[in-house]
């Protein structure tokens, strides 16, 4: 008979939905940059069209989303405690953002014919991010005493 211990998990577990929700997160940091790099090459462009210095608006806020995306993401990841609180207020301050610049910043007739399926599919993206979040986040293991490492 063998009574040999069954070693420890050496990697952390996580749930499938904080997989799919670190997911979600990375492909919104990839659209933030994928924003930031076209507003950084087309930036003559954006400011002919507008009259207004849009460029800078849209190389900025692309950078800033996709750094908190990438650090929500890493941060989720790892499983660090801050992570989940920065995923959820990330996702509130995202979907404000997204809605005061396609009603206030940016007025195209495209904005206005498809607000119903946006709206509807933000609502939908905004209430998994908040449910996962609060699922997961008593789950989370608690944070290390200094020096040490989590695990």
């Amino acid at each position: 008979m063998n009574t040999t211990p069954i070693p420890p998990r050496t990697k952390p577990w996580r749930p499938v939905i904080l997989i799919a929700l670190v997911i979600l997160i990375l492909g919104f940091g990839v659209l933030s940059w994928v924003r930031f790099g076209l507003a950084l090459g087309n930036g003559n462009f954006y400011n002919q069209v507008s009259g207004l210095p849009l460029s800078i608006y849209f190389i900025t806020s692309g950078a800033v989303w996709g750094l908190t995306s990438l650090a929500a993401a890493i941060g989720d990841w790892y499983r660090l405690p801050w992570a989940l609180i920065l995923t959820g207020v990330g996702a509130v301050l995202l979907t404000t953002w997204f809605w005061v610049e396609k009603l206030c910043l940016i007025r195209t007739s495209l904005s206005t014919t498809n607000w119903l399926f946006n709206a509807i599919l933000n609502l939908i993206l905004l209430i998994f991010v908040i449910s996962t979040v609060l699922a997961v986040y008593p789950y989370q293991p608690p944070p290390s005493p200094k020096g040490k490492a989590n695990g």
